[in-house]
């Protein structure tokens, strides 16, 4: 990676950190308010939500980060292919409104969660008006990272001062949408720095109706392995059961997403690269996209599973210790899932392959519907954790099958079993570290301390490419 995108991921890592970090502060705050059964109705009515806000955006994220990289040289297209996505999708933005208001008046189950739903429907719009791709694509990590931060501090800080009881549910949900709602309506004001909204009145529209809508079908197929679980479980069990797999699923969606968000910042330049550049240098920037992946999160993914009930405990209470299967089960998401999302988002969809990612997403979706419809009457929790895994896995098994048509997968994959090396003996390590402590908290300080020491440490032994790159870099910075 080159300064630039190193620069990028880090923004992009604070961005991310941020938009994670206090969720998490707020979620371990407001569970022990709230508990179980009020945590379930809030993120079942969340889900349902961004099922509406998918839908409200067609997957335009993808297609306006792929399609304004391609002309972000050039102000006058640039200014007029965002104004014809802006377009097509204030028009998805209020078909989804209208389709959201029918299944609230129609369907009985959703009338009973019908106060907090509005709440959190407010965030289809300013999602859509937020225009974050516009920012993606001009590689503008710092006003991103900026902008989050201090919306969330704010939040944070509303938040302490007046949610306090159980009663106050409907309140944490506004501050909620505010927070999130407040970034996204000064990113449309801001977008004037890189788009002219005025003028050029002949917008050729339906060019991307086309390749939007395969990219909206492959959105739909990734969001029912991402929040249909949630639903399903709300319909077919209880709220319990949903705050129970919710506090699971945050813990594996933190995680997966801090490490995804480093290689997140590779899609523009890697739109940018297939169209100007050479293969080489599309496999390189690949290439070190996933090892960095594997370098992150084999080891994040081994320590969630060990310390899963430390984590929840800490993190939500002693009323989730019920989810510690399931969060043992979802710490694989934790590289899985942003190994497809380099592979499938970042290097499929910049190659146009949008009938290939249809099929793939397609499959796993199914799979992943069926195993929760099989899964969830035996295993509740547990088994929408199992449901997700075997979609994430299918998924997974499918783009290296498409990705292998153009691209060498050993080239891809080479030297991975030094991160798996390292990881195994860090595992070792730390077994035995909570063998000879007792105490929670300290076992898991002093595991991870030595945990990084071991791991990385072997890794440097073992000439990893990207821990001697790291390392060189340190140095030269802060030594020479």
């Amino acid at each position: 990676m080159d300064g630039n995108t190193i620069k990028n991921a880090f923004f992009n890592l604070i961005k991310t950190a941020a938009t994670l970090l206090f969720p998490i502060i707020t979620f371990a705050y407001v569970s022990r308010i709230f508990h179980a059964e009020g945590m379930g109705k809030i993120n079942f009515a969340k889900s349902v939500v961004s099922i509406f806000s998918m839908c409200a955006m067609l997957g335009i994220h993808n297609y306006g980060v792929r399609e304004i990289a391609g002309v972000k040289e050039d102000r006058k297209k640039r200014s007029c292919t965002f104004k014809e996505i802006l377009y097509i999708n204030l028009v998805s933005c209020a078909v989804s409104y209208l389709l959201l208001f029918a299944m609230l008046f129609w369907n009985s189950k959703f009338r009973g969660y019908s106060g907090i739903i509005l709440i959190y429907s407010i965030n289809i719009v300013t999602l859509v008006l937020g225009v974050e791709w516009l920012y993606c694509a001009m590689e503008d990590y710092k006003y991103i990272a900026v902008r989050t931060c201090a919306i969330q501090i704010i939040s944070l800080i509303v938040l302490l001062l007046f949610v306090h009881e159980e009663r106050h549910i409907y309140l944490y949900a506004l501050i909620q949408v505010i927070s999130a709602g407040g970034a996204y309506i000064f990113n449309f004001f801001h977008a004037r720095k890189y788009v002219d909204l005025k003028g050029e009145k002949e917008l050729h529209i339906r060019y991307h109706i086309k390749p939007v809508l395969y990219i909206f079908i492959t959105s739909v197929f990734v969001k029912v392995f991402t929040d249909m679980d949630t639903v399903m479980l709300g319909l077919m069990s209880d709220d319990r059961v949903v705050g129970l797999y919710a506090a699971a699923y945050k813990m594996s969606t933190v995680l997966s997403s801090v490490i995804g968000a480093a290689t997140a910042v590779t899609l523009p330049r890697i739109a940018y690269l297939i169209e100007n550049s050479t293969k080489e240098q599309v496999q390189g920037l690949l290439k070190k996209s996933l090892h960095f992946i594997f370098m992150i999160g084999v080891p994040v993914a081994l320590g969630a599973f060990l310390f899963s009930k430390t984590f929840l405990t800490i993190l939500n209470g002693s009323d989730f210790i019920e989810a510690d299967i399931s969060a043992k089960i979802l710490a694989i998401r934790t590289f899985i899932s942003p190994l497809n999302g380099v592979l499938l988002i970042n290097y499929l969809t910049p190659k146009k392959k949008d009938k290939e990612c249809i099929m793939i997403t397609s499959i796993a979706a199914v799979f992943n519907l069926f195993s929760n419809y099989i899964l969830i009457p035996i295993l509740q929790q547990n088994g929408a954790s199992l449901a997700t895994i075997i979609a994430e896995g299918i998924e997974f098994v499918l783009i290296i099958v498409v990705v292998s048509k153009s691209i060498s997968v050993k080239y891809l994959f080479q030297g991975i079993w030094k991160y798996l090396l390292a990881s195994l003996c860090m595992v070792m390590m730390v077994i035995l570290i909570c063998q000879l402590i007792n105490n929670m908290i300290v076992q898991l300080g002093i595991s991870v301390m030595v945990g990084i020491f071991v791991y990385f440490g072997l890794l440097y032994l073992l000439k990893c490419d990207l821990v001697l790159l790291i390392s060189q870099k340190i140095i030269k910075r802060y030594f020479i």
